[in-house]
């Protein structure tokens, strides 16, 4: 197992780290545009005209002037929206989860495989690898591109004139995990440590999948599928299906922290966020994994972010597949 080594950045990371070090109104776009499609949101499209020049540093977006700061009212009625979109969006994907409960244990029942015994080997397993070193891949792929609408155009020159390789798809793709990555994590080491960007999302969890969330579970040997009930904007407190199997999520607090780190003024109204076809294959010899892969599809139903006078709404989607193989205790 090879020590302890940092991901090399793709072409879209460094375009994006060199937005975030950025100067003037050309970072308040790039960071507001790049930081809110991070808790996978993945595309975007405005509603109004945009208008951006970085000439002289100015941004218009359908006849209203620069947002030099925030009001008041704006800002209230921001953190007003966003508190019950995102209750409801808690209450939404809790009631899904609850609803599909009773159909997966049926399903098991019905197939004759002990969906009880699959689960907790399967925690139990996944809780020993944790501190194994293992080998890590995730593949993201966009299924719909990043599009803002009319101002595709203007985002896009803002962004080449701070790096003529780069675009808003290459951008945004940097931030949200668009592309592909691998390493060797080191045995006994921070696995999130090493990772470094999103770490803790990407890196190996213990699972606490329970007989209810297997869904279609088929057991070959010593190989488990399944499929997980589909979650709508889920948290990762392991109280949907989906965070019970990995952390590979990212949520409307999160990007709306890292964007008040940049720009306070702006809020998340709203972020309804979908994610489907939740499959898993896991590989389990002697209470050893040995071998655990995703994939899911994640789409954005709803988005709404306003920073100061100016709101931006939008959708989009990507699909992920993410592994951990080759493990070594």
């Amino acid at each position: 197992m090879a020590k302890k080594q940092k991901v090399e950045l793709t072409p879209e990371e460094k375009a994006a780290k060199k937005l975030r070090h950025s100067n003037g109104w050309v970072r308040f776009w790039a960071i507001v545009v790049a930081l809110a499609l991070t808790a996978g949101i993945y595309g975007l499209a405005s509603k109004t005209a945009g208008k951006e020049s970085a000439a002289t540093g100015t941004a218009t977006a359908s006849g209203s002037s620069t947002g030099s700061s925030s009001s008041s009212s704006g800002s209230s009625s921001g953190s007003s929206s966003s508190s019950s979109s995102g209750a409801s969006a808690s209450s939404s994907s809790s009631a899904s989860a609850s609803a599909g409960d009773s159909s997966g244990a049926a399903a098991a029942a019905s197939s004759g495989v002990d969906a009880a015994a699959a689960a907790e080997a399967i925690n139990a397993a996944t809780a020993k690898a944790v501190a194994a070193g293992y080998h890590w891949t995730r593949s993201a792929q966009y299924t719909q591109p990043v599009d803002v609408g009319s101002a595709t155009s203007g985002l896009n020159t803002l962004i080449k004139g701070i790096d003529p390789e780069a675009s808003l798809d290459s951008v945004v793709g940097g931030f949200i995990g668009i592309g592909d990555k691998e390493m060797d994590i080191e045995k006994g080491g921070s696995a999130a440590e090493q990772i470094d960007y999103h770490g803790e999302n990407y890196a190996l969890q213990a699972t606490a999948l329970q007989a209810s969330d297997l869904k279609n579970l088929k057991v070959d040997g010593n190989t488990y599928t399944f499929e997980v009930e589909n979650a709508t904007s889920p948290q990762t407190d392991k109280s949907t299906a989906m965070s019970r199997l990995t952390n590979d999520i990212l949520t409307q607090s999160m990007v709306d922290s890292e964007i008040k780190n940049f720009i306070s003024a702006a809020k998340i109204n709203s972020a309804t966020i979908e994610y489907t076809n939740i499959k898993a294959t896991v590989v389990i010899e002697d209470g050893n994994l040995k071998e655990f892969k995703y994939s899911y599809d994640g789409n954005v139903a709803e988005l709404n972010i306003k920073v100061s006078f100016i709101s931006v709404s939008g959708k989009g989607a990507m699909h992920v597949d993410g592994a951990y193989t080759n493990f070594v205790y």
